[in-house]
């Protein structure tokens, strides 16, 4: 497998892992906190769709130009940003913008690494 779709893979793989343990530990009394659980389902889902269409895609093997180079790095700045908000437990309505940056990233990475 190359480098870059593993590394892309392992950064989804953990951004998942993070949502889904915040929907586990969530306990959403007010209909908005159900609601904002409910939209990070939607995001844990829609990372899940990328890391099934990755596996199967065709990948550049490195990051070659200098838009895919800033694409992945922009990419693991965003799991690291949600993976320290797992840390410190906030709000959930933070969990989605940070998965919605993720999500936009691996789009973007997908499209320029697509070979």
């Amino acid at each position: 497998m190359a480098m870059l779709k593993h590394d892309i893979l392992q950064r989804l793989f953990t951004t998942s892992n993070d949502l889904a343990d915040r929907i586990v530990t969530a306990a959403p009394v007010a209909p908005a906190e159900v609601a904002a659980v409910n939209e990070l389902m939607k995001r844990r889902d829609q990372v899940n769709g990328l890391i099934n269409s990755i596996i199967g895609d065709a990948f550049l093997a490195v990051a070659s130009t200098p838009e895919l180079k800033q694409a992945f790095s922009d990419l693991e700045a965003a799991v690291k940003d949600l993976t320290a908000w797992q840390k410190a437990l906030d709000g959930i309505n933070q969990a989605v913008a940070l998965a919605d940056q993720v999500i936009a990233v691996a789009l973007q990475i997908i499209e320029l690494a697509a070979v």
